[in-house]
C-alpha cells in the first residue's frame, strides 16, 4: 500500500459540489481521442464462436466463472443455469470456438444455479468447482465437483461437508450472492466466503483433508438478516500479510472484514471510510491512481442521490483509509449497475473501467458503459461506450474480462438476462492492423494447495511506467476472472521488471523480460535470515530501524518481508521491531531469529531448506 502520502476524505462527498464536478470531467472526457491513438471497438461474436442459449436464474442475476480448466493455455467458462436447465460448461477451443461439454464433463445439474468459482480445493493440481445453487428451489445451497480425471468431474458435496441449504430470511426472497475465496489462515488450503441476498453469509475453513469447516458464526463475519450481500472479495487491505474480505451489501453498510489471524474478523469499514450504505451490487478491484495499491469501485443504484463509488486507498500500512472520488473521476453514474472490471481495454498501460447495467421500468434502457483512463496526473476517466460498441441496452448481470483468444488484449464476457455475450476486443492500430500495442500476461503458479497462487500481487515495471494486478479468485457480480494477469504496454517491448508476491510471503523477480508472451512465475528459491529485514547478512539494530521505516514513514518495501517478521508470528508490525530491540539490548534469548526458510526453486519444485547465511 502506498505509504508516500495520505490524503483525507470519505465516501461522503457534498453532493453540490460532486455534481458539479461530474459535469466538468463529462466535458473534458468528450475531446475526441488522437489521431494516432489506436480504435477501440468490442465486438459480439458470441454466435460465431458457438455460444448458444442461456437461461439465467430467476432473481438478481447469474453469473460466470471463468478458468482454465483443462490447462490447454485457452481460458473456459462456466455459466450456472435457471432451474430445469442445464448448467454450461464451455471449453475454449483455442480462441477458435467454444464448446458445451458440462454434460460429459459431469457437471450438467439442472437445479437452479447462481454463480460458481473455479478453485483446488484438494490440493492436488486441478481446477474443482464450486456452485452456488438458487436457494429458492435447490436440494442444496452449494454442489463441489472434484476434477477426477482430466475434464471430468464428481459430486463430491456430501463428503466435504458442503451438503446444505440456506434458508433465506423471507421464503421466496432471497438466494445465493457472490462468493470469493482466499487462504484466510495461511496453512496454504483456499478457505470460501458465499454471501447471501436476504439472510446470513456463509465462511467455510479448508481444513485440509477435503473437508470444510462451517465458521460463518464463529468467525463474526455477519452483517445481519436483513441484509443482502451481493458479492465479496478477498485482499489484503491493511498490508499484514493475511487476507481480507471487503462485502458490497445492499439495504445495509458495506463491511470490511479485517482478519485477526485467528480464523475471525473485525468490521473496519466505518473507520475506514469505506461504510457506504447504499445499494451496493458489484465490486472491481485495481490500482488506479498507480500508487502501487488496490482501489475498489463498487456499483450502486442512481437514484436519491446515490451512484457508483470509487474508494481511493489512501492507507498507510494497517492504518486504513479510503476517499471517495467517482463523481470527480468521471464514473460515478450508470444507472443500475451490476458487475464492473477495471481492464486495460486500450491496451496503453493504464486501467480502464467497464461497467454492465439494468433492470426493469425505469432502468430498462440503461447502456452498458465503457470509462477509459485518461491518464491524467489525477484519476480521470472518460465515457467511450458508444465509440467503442459497449453501450448495449440488455439487462447485463456478471461481466469479466479475460483474453479468450490470446491476442494480448482483454476481452468481455457478459450474462444478460437474454443470453451470453462473448466481446471480442477488436483493438486497432493506426492504419487498420491489429492490435494496440505490446502485452505481457503474467500466470503465478506455485507448489502446494494453492496452485494458482489465489491472492498473489503482480506488479511489472516497464519505462516509466509501473502497474499491479492481484490474482484473485470471485469478483464483479457473481463473477470470477482466470488466475492471470494481463498487462498492456504500449509501444514497449520490453519489461524491465516483474515483481510477483506471493501469498505465503515469497517473492520472485525477473529482469528485462520480453514482451508478447505468457509468463508463468513460480517462487524463486528462497533462504533469508529471520529479523535481517534490511537483507545485509546480520541481525543488528539496523533491521529494527528498517522494519520502522518501512510501517511508518514510507520507506520502500522490505526486499524479504518473511525475514522481517521477527517474532515469527506471519505478520509484519512493530511488534517485530520490538522484538529485535529486546534481543540486541536486553538479552533476550531467541530461538527464532537466524533461522531460514524452506521455498521451491524457480520450476516449482521442492527444493527442501537450506541453512541461513548466519546463525545465533
Amino acid at each position: 500500500m502506498s505509504r508516500a502520502r495520505m490524503r483525507s476524505g470519505r465516501w461522503a462527498v457534498p453532493l453540490a459540489r460532486a455534481a458539479l464536478v461530474e459535469v466538468l470531467a463529462f466535458a473534458a472526457a468528450q475531446a475526441p481521442a488522437g489521431a494516432g491513438d489506436p480504435t477501440l471497438r468490442f465486438e459480439d461474436v458470441s454466435a460465431t464462436k458457438g455460444i448458444g442459449p442461456y437461461a439465467m436464474a430467476e432473481g438478481m442475476g447469474g453469473g460466470v466463472a471463468t478458468a482454465d480448466f483443462d490447462e490447454d493455455g485457452f481460458i473456459d467458462f462456466f455459466v450456472p443455469n435457471a432451474e430445469g436447465e442445464r448448467h454450461q460448461l464451455w471449453r475454449n477451443l483455442h480462441g477458435e470456438r467454444f464448446e458445451d461439454v458440462a454434460v460429459a464433463a459431469g457437471v450438467g445439474m439442472t437445479e437452479g444455479g447462481r454463480c460458481a468459482l473455479w478453485l483446488d480445493d484438494d490440493g492436488d493440481g486441478d481446477l474443482d468447482l464450486l456452485v452456488a445453487n438458487d436457494t429458492l428451489d435447490a436440494e442444496t445451497s452449494f454442489r463441489l465437483f472434484r476434477q477426477a480425471s482430466p475434464a471430468g468431474f464428481v459430486d463430491a458435496t456430501r463428503e466435504a461437508g458442503l451438503f446444505r441449504y440456506a434458508r433465506p430470511t423471507r421464503e421466496g426472497r432471497g438466494h445465493r450472492g457472490g462468493m470469493c475465496a482466499g487462504d484466510i489462515d495461511r496453512d496454504g488450503w483456499l478457505d470460501v466466503y458465499a454471501g447471501m441476498v436476504d439472510g446470513e453469509p456463509s465462511l467455510f475453513h479448508n481444513r485440509g483433508d477435503g473437508t470444510f469447516e462451517d465458521l460463518s458464526k464463529s468467525s463474526g463475519v455477519t452483517t445481519g438478516p436483513e441484509a443482502w450481500e451481493h458479492q465479496a472479495v478477498m485482499s489484503d487491505f491493511n498490508d499484514d500479510g493475511w487476507p481480507d474480505i471487503y462485502v458490497a451489501v445492499d439495504m445495509a453498510s458495506n463491511r470490511l472484514w479485517i482478519n485477526r489471524h485467528d480464523l475471525t474478523f473485525t468490521d473496519m469499514a466505518p473507520e475506514s471510510g469505506s461504510d457506504s450504505a447504499w445499494n451496493e451490487m458489484g465490486i472491481a478491484l485495481g490500482d488506479v491512481d498507480g500508487d502501487g495499491d488496490l482501489d475498489i469501485y463498487v456499483t450502486n443504484i442512481a437514484r436519491d442521490g446515490r451512484y457508483n463509488i470509487l474508494l481511493r486507498n489512501d492507507s498507510i500500512g494497517g492504518d486504513l483509509r479510503f476517499g471517495e472520488i467517482a463523481r470527480e473521476a468521471g464514473v460515478g453514474f450508470t444507472d443500475w449497475g451490476w458487475g464492473c472490471t477495471f481492464l486495460d481495454a486500450d491496451g496503453d498501460g493504464r486501467l480502464d473501467l467497464a461497467v454492465t447495467n439494468g433492470w426493469y421500468g425505469e432502468f430498462s434502457n440503461d447502456p452498458s458503459r465503457l470509462f477509459l483512463n485518461a491518464g491524467e496526473n489525477s484519476v480521470r476517466f472518460r465515457d467511450a461506450s458508444a465509440a467503442a460498441g459497449f453501450d448495449d441496452t440488455r439487462w447485463g448481470s456478471s461481466l469479466v474480462a479475460f483474453d479468450f483468444d490470446r491476442d494480448g488484449d482483454a476481452d468481455l464476457l457478459q450474462t444478460c438476462k437474454e443470453g451470453l455475450h462473448l466481446l471480442a476486443n477488436q483493438l486497432r492500430r493506426p492504419g487498420g492492423q491489429e492490435g494496440g500495442g505490446s502485452y505481457l500476461t503474467v500466470r503465478p503458479r506455485m507448489a502446494g494447495p494453492n496452485t494458482r497462487a489465489v491472492g498473489a500481487i503482480v506488479r511489472i515495471e516497464a519505462g516509466a511506467s509501473r502497474q499491479m494486478r492481484q490474482i484473485g479468485a470471485g469478483t464483479s457480480y457473481l463473477g470470477q476472472e482466470p488466475a492471470e494477469a494481463v498487462f498492456g504496454l504500449g509501444s514497449a517491448t520490453r519489461v524491465d521488471r516483474v515483481t510477483v508476491e506471493f501469498p505465503d510471503g515469497r517473492r520472485a523477480e525477473l529482469r528485462d523480460v520480453a514482451a508478447d508472451q505468457v509468463l508463468d512465475v513460480f517462487p524463486a528459491k528462497l533462504t533469508f535470515l529471520r529479523g535481517d529485514a534490511n537483507s545485509d547478512g546480520r541481525v543488528e539494530l539496523g533491521d529494527a530501524i528498517a522494519i520502522l521505516g518501512y510501517l511508518f514513514l514510507g520507506e520502500e518495501d522490505l526486499a524479504c518481508r518473511p525475514a522481517g517478521d521477527a517474532n515469527d508470528d506471519g505478520s509484519l508490525d512493530t511488534s517485530d521491531a520490538i522484538y529485535l530491540l529486546s534481543y540486541l539490548f536486553r538479552g533476550v534469548a531467541s530461538q527464532k531469529l537466524g533461522s531460514g526458510a524452506c521455498a521451491v526453486d524457480s520450476n516449482g519444485q521442492d527444493a527442501g531448506c537450506e541453512p541461513p547465511r548466519t546463525c545465533f
